[in-house]
């Protein structure tokens, strides 16, 4: 077909020629959507009330949640009221347990099927409130944790979960590097070699 008959025919179906010119141009737009978050660092926050609930996603895919929420109030006044902790389970679960509520669907809806690392910042309830319902739920090869004692429940029965679930556990110090792929590293910077 001549050039010439190329602007005929496009004269004759321009019907055709804008749903072609669309699909072509989305193609491109979704090529350029694909390459620019292929490669990139993502770190995306989760809404779990008081605390921190960090996903970092490195630019090859490995994935580290920082932290998982909690509700500090709800643990705390039914550990001061001499009230059930238990919930008659036998071991401590909050009634609203924000990591089966929030950081587990959130998780899903991003695609993750496995943690890369679980760090935790420290054993305040809420932080690691939302971090034994994912120990449940999630694949994590190791988890990373600052060793400093603390009576939040939900941290006996995170400790607990990594001990009968044989996850890798270590204790974060500083100079510590977590490789997350695509020159990507978290440093470690606290606390120090003695725990302090």
């Amino acid at each position: 077909m001549h050039t010439s008959g190329i602007f005929f025919w496009i004269r004759r179906h321009p019907f055709w020629v804008i749903v072609v010119s669309f699909v072509l141009f989305d193609i491109a737009l979704l090529g350029v959507l694909l390459l620019s978050s292929h490669g990139a660092l993502r770190v995306t926050f989760f809404d779990v009330g008081q605390g921190d609930a960090i996903l970092v996603r490195g630019p090859t895919g490995r994935t580290m949640l920082v932290d998982g929420g909690g509700e500090l109030d709800l643990a705390w006044r039914a550990v001061r009221s001499g009230g059930d902790v238990t919930n008659g389970s036998g071991s401590w679960r909050p009634r609203r347990d924000i990591g089966a509520r929030r950081v587990i669907p959130a998780l899903r809806r991003l695609g993750v099927r496995r943690l890369n690392v679980v760090m935790l910042s420290h054993a305040h309830e809420d932080h690691v409130g939302g971090l034994p319902a994912v120990l449940e739920n999630f694949t994590v090869d190791l988890v990373l944790d600052p060793g400093v004692p603390h009576p939040s429940p939900s941290y006996a029965r995170l400790l607990d979960l990594v001990r009968k679930r044989r996850v890798p556990y270590a204790l974060a110090r500083r100079g510590q590097r977590v490789d997350l792929g695509g020159g990507a590293i978290v440093e470690v910077l606290h606390p120090a070699e003695d725990g302090q």
